[in-house]
């Protein structure tokens, strides 16, 4: 049985920067939103299971906002980021960015082609670049979302969160080592 995703938040702290504290709030959040899963019962065993989907509609809160209050609903728009018109392995056209995170966090072969993931927020766009070829070279697929919130060429502030290769690599295989 794989490990909870409440167990598994204090090696995503040490990697985020982020307090065990701070993702649990998320994670309890998500769970009241519907994003995850409601535990049954009580004890060892009955929390949400850390997998590739749960840690990554985490994530998605993470790279979304720095606002706790806002995060499930732009972790929703963010994770239904559609692909653009340029799909490229392992990706195909109308992948959403949230199964896309999942993807790469479910196989670390995958994680371990990928240079970032980056959510560009405001301006309502996310991408992942995949290295690509013999001297990897790194290509761009981008995932594009309609939302109230955005600002577009308007916005005057461009804030970008990211996740890197090694963080992706080191959560795909903890995660298929717990499995």
């Amino acid at each position: 049985m794989p490990p909870s995703l409440t167990s598994f938040l204090p090696f995503l702290s040490s990697r985020l920067g982020l307090s065990v504290t701070a993702l649990y709030e998320r994670q309890r959040l998500l769970v009241r939103h519907g994003m995850l899963p409601q535990p049954v019962g009580r004890g060892r065993g009955s929390g949400v299971a850390a997998s590739p989907a749960s840690v990554a509609k985490l994530l998605l809160s993470v790279l979304a906002t720095d606002s706790l209050s806002e995060s499930a609903d732009l972790a929703l728009e963010l994770g239904n980021a559609r692909l653009g018109a340029k799909a490229r392995a392992p990706f195909e056209r109308g992948d959403k960015f949230g199964v896309a995170l999942q993807a790469i966090l479910g196989r670390p072969e995958v994680a371990n082609r990928v240079a970032t993931v980056i959510a560009n927020r405001h301006v309502n766009t996310a991408l992942v670049g995949l290295m690509v070829g013999k001297a990897p070279s790194v290509e761009v697929v981008y995932f594009d979302f309609v939302s109230d919130r955005s600002f577009g060429d308007n916005c005057g502030l461009l804030v970008r969160a990211s996740l890197t290769t090694q963080f992706l690599s080191d959560v795909a295989t903890a995660l298929e080592k717990e499995a």
